[in-house]
């Protein structure tokens, strides 16, 4: 018996398991050759599938892209929340610990960060779920009170800009990204 049109014959675990098989073959050739190097029509080929059954879970370059992001975002922040040991996020260091651990991750996985914050780009914070969502109640205890996103969102734009700078060409002597880290959070506080 055939599936009714548009249907897939993939159970819900399967279609999981299929989708997480492409985003693995994405996240190899991004590393490799770049995100510049990922099309629908190359995973495809990887896969060894039709076109037609990447572009239905991926329907673009773009969203293949979002999708691969979140997936590295996800990973980070699962990542640092385990690095963290469970400390509690309402304990005073534990954001500014949380944000040196932001940064120590992607210093240490340089490439990830390339893929994750292709030419510089700002981490995707929509789709159906945010991949930062895991740190979220460190921001949250840590930035608390009015616009606590809005220095949510400046306290990791500062944290992108201190990975950057240490993996960039690094005119003159920077400042320590630890002490960068400790101003960035201060600052977002205040």
């Amino acid at each position: 018996m055939t599936p009714p049109q548009g249907r897939s014959l993939l159970t819900d675990g399967d279609e999981a398991a299929f989708s997480g098989r492409l985003l693995a073959l994405a996240r190899r050739t991004a590393l490799e050759e770049g995100a510049g190097a990922l099309s629908t029509v190359r995973l495809a080929r990887e896969a060894g599938v039709p076109k037609l059954t990447v572009e239905k879970r991926f329907r673009t370059r773009a969203d293949l892209l979002a999708a691969l992001q979140a997936d590295i975002l996800v990973e980070a922040a699962e990542a640092l929340v385990d690095a963290l040991g469970g400390m509690s996020p309402r304990r005073p260091q534990a954001l500014e610990t949380l944000c040196r651990l932001w940064v120590a991750h992607w210093l240490d996985h340089p490439a990830l960060f390339r893929v994750a914050f292709p030419e510089g780009a700002a981490p995707p914070r929509t789709g159906p779920r945010d991949p930062l969502a895991p740190l979220a109640p460190y921001f949250e205890e840590g930035l608390d009170g009015e616009g606590g996103r809005a220095r949510a969102d400046l306290l990791l734009c500062a944290l992108h800009g201190i990975v950057q700078a240490q993996l960039g060409p690094r005119p003159g002597d920077w400042t320590e990204p630890g002490e960068l880290v400790a101003l960035a959070v201060d600052a977002a506080r205040a």
